[in-house]
């Protein structure tokens, strides 16, 4: 299942994007109340957050399943529970890993919650920032390397 050069970067892709998503959830309250300065408000705008974040954005992992899907239907073994299965595990993991790292570079750079323009807030805007940047580069670096013919399926 691993040796087809598709579903490895396909598998890349889904550890980046849940990365991302759980490092940015993750200082998600520390970026509306310390360097939004909205203090009031912060339940109420991370659920607002989240609900479009799901709707507008959902979209990267449909793909990404759909992409999966035409390459299992094209390949012979056509286990695509297994496939499923597999890029789910990946996607929990990275997602672990994403907010290890996030909440870890926060603590690194001396960010404290409630400090007046500290110098976390701009670390914290960054962290907050970069991880969905760069999971969107590696997802254009990854798909450049997959061929156009490798993701449609065979009828």
């Amino acid at each position: 299942m691993l040796l087809r050069r598709a579903l490895v970067l396909i598998l890349l892709l889904y550890a980046a994007l849940g990365a991302a998503d759980a490092a940015e959830g993750a200082v998600t309250l520390f970026f509306i109340g310390e360097a939004l300065g909205i203090h009031g408000w912060t339940g109420a705008l991370l659920l607002a957050h989240l609900l479009i974040r799901r709707l507008a954005w959902g979209a990267d992992y449909m793909l990404l399943r759909a992409m999966v899907s035409d390459l299992v239907r094209s390949g012979s073994n056509g286990f695509a529970a297994t496939h499923y299965a597999l890029f789910n595990v990946a996607n929990k993991l990275a997602a672990a890993l994403g907010v290890l790292g996030a909440l870890t570079a926060l603590a690194f750079i001396g960010f404290l919650p409630g400090a007046v323009h500290g110098p976390g807030e701009t670390a914290l805007r960054a962290i907050y920032a970069l991880p969905s940047c760069l999971a969107g580069l590696i997802g254009l670096l990854a798909l450049r390397r997959i061929a156009p013919t490798q993701c449609r399926s065979v009828s």
